[in-house]
């Protein structure tokens, strides 16, 4: 956007934010594609995520819809290990308190991990 361009700042942490993200998106869809012989694995990641708060860092204050947007397939594991409801506690939260945007791809990733169910 136009702010952007304007905060050298802001568009610095934007990019490595985003950076971030391609790693860590590009690592997860690597370990969703691991054949169900090794769901413990799976099972195992989803547990670690959760255990080391990643989650809630990614939708704590610094919040991004792009983020949350390239976080899908973390969210979608979680999904398929079964989620609990306090597991997607900050999702739910981010749907009440964040700003708009992020509020609506909160809502989104929440749509999917709750109306889906597991597979």
């Amino acid at each position: 956007s136009a702010a952007v361009g304007r905060s050298p700042v802001l568009t610095i942490r934007l990019r490595a934010v985003r950076r971030l993200a391609d790693g860590a998106v590009s690592r997860a869809k690597g370990l969703a594609s691991v054949p169900a012989s090794e769901g413990d694995l799976l099972a195992d990641l989803a547990a670690a995520v959760c255990r080391a708060g990643v989650l809630a860092a990614l939708l704590g204050p610094l919040a991004h819809e792009e983020v949350l947007r390239r976080a899908a397939p973390l969210f979608a594991l979680l999904r398929e290990q079964d989620a609990s409801a306090a597991q997607l506690e900050p999702l739910w939260a981010s749907c009440a308190f964040k700003p708009a945007a992020v509020a609506q791809q909160a809502a989104v990733l929440l749509r999917d991990a709750v109306g889906s169910g597991p597979r």
